[in-house]
Parts: C-alpha cells; structure tokens; sequence
C-alpha cells in the first residue's frame, strides 16, 4: 500500500503520513495539492514524497487530491532545505512558496485562466530595443555576468556600485542573456515600492513578458502571475521576499537588488532570510545569482574578499554625473526650533521649489507623535498587549482639514498653536500655567478625533483630550512621525505639493504605485516618506533630499544599528541628483560625530566607507559577531512571565551542557527589547561560534526538548542567522 508525507500548514517541524488510495494512485504525485484530515478537521496541503512503508499503526487516506502538479521537485528540493536549514516547519515554507498560501490553490480560477489556450498569446511579446550607453565598468559587469549564464555553472557575483550607478542597467542586460538561452529571471527587491517601479523599467525593455509576485497584489492576480511563469509564458519575476520560490522552470539567472536590505529576512513566524535562499537555489540549479548594493553588507562583503563571491565595482555616476554634496546639520548647535526642519534645510527647501525641482524628505517613522506623557501626573498611554507606548494618528480626513486649517491660518512652527513637543503654546495655555512650559488645556482643531495605536498588535483607541489617569488637560505630544511632518510641510510651505509614503499609505487601495507614479509624473513638488522611499527609487527631477533625524535607529541596543544606519543614510542619499542638475542632501542629527554620519557626509565617500567598514569589523571581530561568527537566537514567548522565564532559563543551561567543551558562547537568557508583544511575554538566549553547524544541531535539540507535553503554552523559536539581536 503506498504511503505520502504531506506537507500541513501547521507550526509543527514534520511531515504528516497518509495513506494513498488507489483511485488516487496516479494523481497524488509529489507536488500535488491535497485535501486530508488532521485533528478532525479538513485540511489543504501538498505531496512532499511518496513512501512505501511506513512504521505508524493508524493511518488516515488522504481524501481528495485538488489538482496537478504545483511545485516541481526542485522546489520541493529548495523548500526541505530552507526547512532543514532556518529549523522551521515545513509545511509552512511550502504555504510560503505558493501565493496565498495551500488554500484554494488547486482550484484557483485564476490560475485556470491563466492555463487557458492563448492565455500566453495576450502577453506581449516585442521588445524595446537597448539604447543605453554603457560605461566601461557596467560593460565589464554586463561581460562577465553574460559569460556566467552562458556558460552555466553556479557563479555568485557581489555587484558593488554606488548609487545611480546603473546597476538596474545591468540587470536587464544579464536577464536578455538570460532569455537568448532560453532561459527566465527572477529579479528580488526588498520593498514593494520599488517593485512597481522594476516592473515598469523592465516591462519597457522586455516588451511586457514581466510580471510581479508580492503581497500587496490581490491573491488572484498573483496566482495568474505564478501560473505564467511556470509555463514559461514570463521572461522575468520581480517579486519580493517571497518570490524566491517563484516556479520558473527554465530560470537560469537570479539577481538580488539592495542585497543588504533586512527586509528580506523574514522577521516572525518563518524566519528564513531572501536573499541567502536566493543563493542556495543558484547552487541547487547551477546558475548565477547576482547580489546588487551600494552598501553591501559586511557579511556580503567578507564573502567577495575570502573569494567566495565574484566582485563587480562600479565606482562612478553613469554619465559621469557628480556625487550628491552631503552637509550635516547639527541639531545641538542650529536647532529646528518649533519644527522638524532645520533653518538650513528650510532654505533648501524653498530654493528648490523656486527652481521648480523636486524634493525628497526622509524620516523612518510613520504617524504624527510618538510619545505621548501628562505633564501633569506622567501618564503614558501604552498597549494593553505590548509593551510599547501607543502612537498618535490622524485619519486621512483629519489631516487634509489640518492642512486646509493651517493654510487658512498662518501659523509660526510645526501648526498653529504647536510648539515643537506638540503642547499648546503660551497663548492657548490656561492662566495658572502661562509662562512654565506647561501643555495645552484642549488639542487644537486640527488634532480633533485623533487615535492611538500601536504599530505592533495594530491595537487602536481614540485619543483622549485628558490625561485618562489624572482627568487634567495636560497631555504633551513628542516624537515626530511622517503625519505630523506633513502638517509642518503644509504650514511652512503652503503652496508646495507633498505627498506621503508610508506603511499606512501603502496599505491603501492602490498601493505605493499610484504615489510613486504621481511623482514621477511631476504632480508632486516634495515626497516625505520612511525607509520604502530610501532605496533604488530613480527621479531625475529629485536635486534636494533632507534626513529629518538620522538619529532613529543609531543608538539602539544592536550590533548592526551603526551599520544599519549608514546603509539608510547612504542609499536615501542617493537620490539627489540622478538626473542633469547636481544634488545635495541635508543630514539633521544631534550626533554628527558619529561614524557612521561621518562617513556618509565624507567628500570621498569612498574613503569614508572603507574607514566606517574597519571600525565596525574590529568591533565585530572583538565582540565575536558576524561576519567572524554565526548565530542562532532561541526566541522565547508565552502568556505566563514566570513560565516564559523559567523555560528560557532551561534552554540556556541545555545550549551550556550541549555545548560542552566546542567554542560556543551562550548569552542569556534575557527578556527581549521589547519585552511583551500581542499579550505574550518574550524572552530569549543567544547561540555564537565560528560552526553554524553546530549551532543549529544544539538549537534542533532545544526545540525537541521544548516541544515536549507540559511546554505547549510556552513557544519556542530558533532564528537563525537573525538580522538583529533587540
């Protein structure tokens, strides 16, 4: 009697066994998408294997087998082995590998279209001839790529360039090569917004034979897309995180844009990191991949320098137009005053909007006011389910009747009636607290039917105009986010047209493509966004970008935060001055010696990486962190702090006796930075040794011993290679 292991989209790391009836014999194929029954209730999951025996004395048949053929053997390959590999359960990395997950997939109407006859006829086929002149580094990038595909093999290059170099152009050259052998491309980028715009480049060149995977498209239009490409009807895959397990059955190029970028590994559940997958398939099929960054990252870059990596520079602006001059502005010593933009940057501001050029701002927070305190009693409104302090939002109809307010108003600062903490000023102050800092006693029109919410669990509330606690009108608004930014623009430039791009914007209707699109048409004078507009985005008209704070993320609790930051700065940099006008940047920052500030502002920026890269690696090498180590974190979570504690105790001195006398060093355990999320509480314990083998066999036997009956309340998690030890 044949047997299959099935792959269940459960957080359990095994396979389930079913029988195979013999009326399904010949359909149920490794593969194949199924329908069983597990803990009683019916269940999708695919064909992992087939089986002549098995050892269990109770086997369920599988019920009905839904469909052909969805994930060939080599995916099914890939897949075990991102499984194996980050200790994951299976049967959610192959959900992750079909979009949308196992539900519905067999049946999905969208892919039947997209199997229909002349289906692959309605995608067009001319390609727009290559008018681009290639400088001699990307001749020599495009050169060897070529030869790679050409002669097969599996070949990874580090392509190193700096902003505006003409990677993009490079890519669409080696993915030409790519279809003249007959062959696909799979193009990974690291947001969803940059995806629109590679999509739109690529479609132009390859005459349409290009189409997207990502989650903000609707689950219908990605199982089309999934479903051309694997009958071969796509030339090319642009596609997020995911999209590495796109089934392209002749791919015979992968190329990972802004490599660096944390974005792709995967921060909960299946924590598996893009762009090292993206590695193990070219290996698994013999095929070059290509790894694209400005600011590779120290990893990436020890690889090329030990020759496991093929490094391609280019060091120069196509066209051979100037770097962007960078100026950073001290905020200790030429303040904002009451708002977010400096004196300098304002004048900046203005002289590009009297030239009609267009102006990037930066700020990597979304919402209007981060902090929010009585000064009265001290109260901070916080999430009942996490252990963060609740964000001030405005709702869209809110903030154009702000905008509408302030404009109607002339105002000095940030809004009328706003000092740069967000209080009330003197003026609107009650009698008793005129003339001592203290807040406003009502919030202003414009920040009426406010929410709190919190960027975590999603938990949102109104916001109160009294402190809940003490009943007094003493709330203070501190800690600027993109809304509140906005309302400034509004303020100080009225006439300007802004538009914003943030997570909140992105989750709307149509995506960041539309805002994008807007401002690239020129329908926008100023784009004020957070880290999706930082990278690859490409706006000739763009002269000025400004950093409202570089100081977000610098002086966090984590080995990569200086590294991080220099990366953010170097690549949202990189925006100013793409096109015939030279570009200038603007820094704000209260730490300006920084190294990682000063090596963006450096005139050599050259130099000032190569300085900033050797004190981070003597740091790295003397605290025994990547690149000179590999980790596993084993993260800890739970409803009962005592449990989640005592548990993550155990696990340490388990990983201490595992470790025995072999160079491994247990950290831990500790509560994480953010110690409480969605209700549960979260601690964790930190594995390093130069043997990433053996570091994830003694994080496999934690999770065996954690899995055992008596655990279950309490979950445990290993992260390996994390991006981030908070």
């Amino acid at each position: 009697m044949p047997f299959a292991l099935i792959a269940l989209p459960v957080p359990v790391r095994q396979l389930f066994t079913y029988r195979v009836p013999e009326a399904l014999d010949a359909a149920a194929v490794p593969g194949a998408p199924v329908e069983v029954l597990f803990r009683g209730r019916r269940s999708s999951g695919i064909v992992v294997e087939r089986i002549h025996s098995t050892s269990l004395e109770k086997v369920s048949d599988i019920e009905k087998v839904t469909g052909g053929e969805l994930l060939s053997p080599h995916l099914l390959e890939l897949a075990r082995w991102v499984a194996d590999y980050y200790l994951a359960p299976p049967g959610e990395v192959v959900a992750a590998a079909l979009p949308g997950g196992n539900d519905g997939m067999g049946r999905s109407l969208a892919r039947r279209h997209a199997s229909a006859p002349g289906a692959e006829d309605r995608v067009l086929r001319m390609p727009i001839p290559e008018r681009v002149t290639l400088t001699n580094a990307q001749r020599d990038a495009v050169a060897a790529v070529d030869a790679a595909v050409t002669a097969g093999g599996f070949q990874p290059f580090l392509l190193h360039g700096v902003t505006a170099s003409g990677k993009t152009e490079v890519y669409m050259r080696a993915a030409r090569a790519a279809r003249e052998a007959g062959g696909q491309a799979l193009i990974l980028v690291p947001e969803v917004a940059l995806a629109t715009q590679v999509v739109s480049v690529f479609a132009k060149r390859f005459g349409g034979r290009v189409a997207a995977l990502h989650s903000y498209l609707p689950t219908g239009t990605r199982r089309r897309n999934w479903e051309m490409a694997r009958r071969g009807a796509i030339d090319v895959i642009v596609g997020a995180r995911s999209a590495v397990f796109a089934p392209l059955p002749n791919l015979k190029l992968i190329v990972v844009d802004e490599e660096h970028e944390p974005a792709y590994k995967q921060s909960e559940q299946l924590r598996y990191h893009g762009r090292d997958v993206a590695v193990r398939r070219a290996q698994m099929l013999g095929i070059p991949v290509v790894l694209g960054s400005a600011t590779p990252t120290l990893e990436t870059q020890a690889n090329a320098a030990r020759g496991k990596y093929r490094r391609l520079l280019l060091p120069t602006r196509v066209d051979k137009r100037p770097m962007p001059v960078v100026r950073v502005v001290d905020l200790r010593r030429e303040g904002s005053g009451p708002g977010l933009l400096s004196t300098p940057l304002r004048a900046a501001i203005a002289e590009r909007l009297e030239r009609k050029e267009q102006i990037l701002l930066w700020l990597n927070r979304r919402g209007h006011s981060h902090h929010i305190q009585c000064r009265g009693c001290g109260h901070t409104p916080e999430c009942p389910s996490c252990d963060i302090s609740l964000t001030l939002h405005m709702g869209p109809t809110q903030a154009a009747s702000a905008r509408r307010a302030v404009k109607r108003t002339p105002a000095v600062g940030a809004s009328a009636g706003l000092d740069f903490e967000g209080s009330a000023s003197s003026a609107q102050r009650p009698a008793s607290e005129a003339g001592r800092g203290a807040p406003a006693a009502a919030s202003p029109p414009e920040l009426q039917h406010k929410t709190l919410r919190c960027h975590y669990c999603d938990h949102h509330e109104l916001a109160p105009d009294v402190c809940p606690k003490c009943h007094q009108p003493l709330l203070r608004y501190a800690g600027a986010g993109t809304q509140r930014a906005e309302r400034e623009l509004a303020s100080v430039f009225p006439q300007a047209r802004v538009l914003r791009l943030d997570l909140d914007v992105a989750r709307a209707k149509d995506g960041p493509g539309e805002t994008l699109a807007k401002f690239a048409r020129g329908e926008a004078d100023l784009l004020l966004g957070t880290q999706m507009i930082a990278k690859g985005l490409d706006f000739p008209r763009v002269t000025l970008v400004g950093v409202l704070d570089a100081d977000v993320a610098l002086h966090l609790p984590d080995f990569r935060a200086a590294e991080r930051t220099f990366q953010l700065l170097t690549q949202v940099s990189g925006r100013a001055g793409r096109g015939k006008v030279a570009g200038e940047v603007l820094v704000q920052t209260c730490t300006p010696e920084h190294p990682a500030i000063t090596a963006v502002a450096a005139a050599n920026g050259h130099e000032g990486e190569r300085e900033f890269r050797k004190l981070e690696l003597n740091e790295r090498r003397d605290a025994l962190y990547p690149p000179f180590t590999r980790l596993v974190t084993l993260l800890v979570d739970g409803p009962e702090p005592g449990e989640v504690e005592a548990i993550a105790g155990e696990l340490a001195t388990l990983a201490r006796e595992r470790a025995g006398d072999d160079d491994i060093t247990v950290l831990g355990p500790a509560p994480q930075a953010l110690a409480r999320l969605r209700g549960r509480h979260r601690w964790h314990v930190l594995l390093k040794s130069k043997n990433g083998k053996r570091l994830r066999e003694i994080a496999a036997e934690a999770l065996v011993w954690a899995e055992q009956p008596g655990r279950r309340k309490v979950r445990v998690i290993a992260d390996v290679d994390p991006i981030e030890v908070l």
